[in-house]
């Protein structure tokens, strides 16, 4: 994971544990001036931190993180071990599984947890927009795999992609 020179003053092993845990508790000077994905992911990367308060501290931070900076965030392209950190600790709100699924970031595996994982509302959502889900054959897979969705759905969503790809065929071919 690269992570931005800028963050290096809160993240860095040299930095005071009592400015480490400021940060992984999510207190920023304002000087700081950090959008929210940079937040985010200054806290993820203290997460593993080597002093198990700096941690314990991050991980909750991300736990009870406001839903609204959570989803300011998520807006942002983050990278991939974030998103995954994210399903992971707040992954069973449909808000953050959706935003976190659309987010330019994400990774197949993550993609597939979530396709594995969602109930029908964000199944719907996500494979509402048909060029989207064509584009990940690996999601259909997974949703097929979900125990939390009906024959129905699947076979929606199998026959919806099935017609996407027909149009990409024919336009090709014209």
């Amino acid at each position: 994971m690269k992570v931005k020179q800028a963050f290096l003053k809160f993240i860095a092993p040299q930095v005071p544990k009592e400015e480490r845990v400021k940060a992984a508790s999510g207190d920023f000077p304002p000087e700081a001036a950090l959008a929210p994905g940079d937040r985010l992911t200054v806290m993820f990367v203290l997460t593993r931190d080597a002093d198990s308060a700096v941690s314990a501290m991050a991980k909750k931070t991300i736990e009870e993180y406001p839903r609204y900076l959570l989803m300011a965030a998520l807006e942002e392209p983050l990278d991939p071990l974030v998103i995954r950190h994210i399903i992971g600790a707040r992954g069973k709100n449909e808000s953050v599984m959706i935003m976190a699924a659309l987010n330019p970031g994400i990774d197949e595996a993550t993609l597939i947890t979530i396709g594995q994982e969602c109930n029908e509302e964000v199944a719907n959502v996500l494979t509402a927009d048909k060029e989207w889900l064509a584009s990940k054959p690996f999601f259909i897979e997974a949703l097929k795999k979900n125990q939390l969705l009906s024959k129905a759905t699947i076979e929606r969503i199998e026959s919806g992609a099935a017609e996407e790809e027909e149009k990409e065929k024919q336009a090709e071919g014209s």
